[in-house]
């Protein structure tokens, strides 16, 4: 595998990945906040410290940045203050000291999945990686354990709070907004006022509707 990474615009950079198997060269242009951070964390950390906060969600906030010279939105979900652990719209990022080289997860409180090998994106880019099929159960759970035996062969734990997840990807996949003002904090008041009231069957076919959350706050609104 051969990295060949360029700067683009705002301090992004362009990585091109070739996969050599055989006779077969597989090009893959990544664009990602944490492969960033991988090759130069300080330049991304401060751009994202720097990005306003667009969405809050639980312990998860979604910042968003305009490239000043294409007008390009880039949406990137971070869990609490720190930027280890990040989201785009189809993949979670999950920064390991050590590296990665076998993985270990448990959604919910389902039983733990087999341990895996690392792929390489993730011995490269020293992160835990879910995408596909581990995405999708991600969004669907409140919680994620994960069990990291890293290339020093030192295991490192993580129990990784998942619950506003799907509400973070939602945002990220409709272009992460600017809000009215005061709108991120209410947001998430107007979605503890719904749960009393309406079921979570309920509230998620409303959401299917495509009606905001404040919407649904005043139709599942307790009259008490």
């Amino acid at each position: 595998m051969v990295f060949n990474a360029k700067y683009g615009r705002s301090g992004n950079i362009d990585i091109e990945i070739h996969f050599i198997r055989g006779e077969k060269v597989i090009k893959r242009f990544v664009k990602s906040g944490l492969l960033i951070s991988a090759l130069v964390a300080p330049t991304v950390y401060a751009a994202l410290a720097d990005a306003p906060v667009v969405f809050k969600e639980n312990d998860w906030r979604v910042v968003r940045s305009v490239d000043m010279m294409t007008d390009k939105v880039s949406c990137t979900g971070l869990l609490g203050e720190g930027f280890e652990t990040q989201l785009t719209e189809d993949t979670l990022y999950i920064k390991i000291k050590g590296g990665v080289d076998s993985v270990t997860l448990r959604f919910g409180d389902k039983e733990a999945r087999p341990m895996r090998l690392a792929s390489q994106t993730e011995k490269n880019v020293r992160s835990v990686t879910l995408t596909g099929a581990e995405f999708q159960e991600l969004i669907q759970s409140e919680r994620l354990r994960v069990e990291v035996l890293t290339m020093l062969q030192q295991l490192v734990a993580k129990d990784i709070n998942t619950k506003g997840v799907r509400q973070v990807v939602e945002n990220i996949r409709a272009g992460c907004p600017v809000p009215a003002p005061k709108e991120v904090a209410a947001t998430a008041d107007a979605r503890k006022s719904i749960e009393p009231v309406c079921s979570k069957l309920v509230v998620d076919r409303m959401r299917l509707a495509k009606l905001k959350d404040s919407q649904i706050a005043l139709i599942c609104k307790d009259e008490k």
